[in-house]
């Protein structure tokens, strides 16, 4: 199984979010672009936690894809990242959801990730 799944337009910020995820021992799926990400959700066990970008240069927005994830995998953890916080106006954040903003420390996503991916195994689990 996929701890993540990273959509990023800018092939900078991807690069260096991925490194800093696999260093951790995350496994992480890297999208440049909706297409991408759509292509990798359409696999039969979904990510633990989807990491988009807000403002991905099209006229879909992160909010959009990630409710299309959210279609297909019910329950599906979602991260947020922007540099914009104007373009979260209008968003209420679910329960399995999560706003960082630009800049941070990839140390700062790892442990997001972590957290999401650790959420998800605890309501995984079965009930004794």
């Amino acid at each position: 199984m996929c701890d993540l799944l990273l959509l990023d337009d800018d092939p900078l910020v991807r690069t260096a979010l991925l490194e800093a995820l696999r260093d951790e021992g995350l496994d992480v799926i890297v999208a440049g672009d909706e297409t991408e990400a759509l292509a990798a959700l359409r696999r039969p066990v979904p990510p633990k936690v989807f990491v988009t970008d807000l403002d991905l240069g099209t006229r879909r927005n992160g909010f959009v894809i990630a409710g299309i994830a959210q279609i297909v995998f019910p329950g599906l953890a979602i991260i947020y990242i922007t540099g914009r916080p104007d373009a979260v106006q209008g968003h209420v954040m679910g329960p399995g959801e999560m706003l960082m903003l630009k800049p941070f420390r990839p140390s700062e996503l790892v442990a997001a990730a972590r957290e999401m991916i650790a959420r998800q195994d605890v309501a995984a689990r079965p009930v004794e």
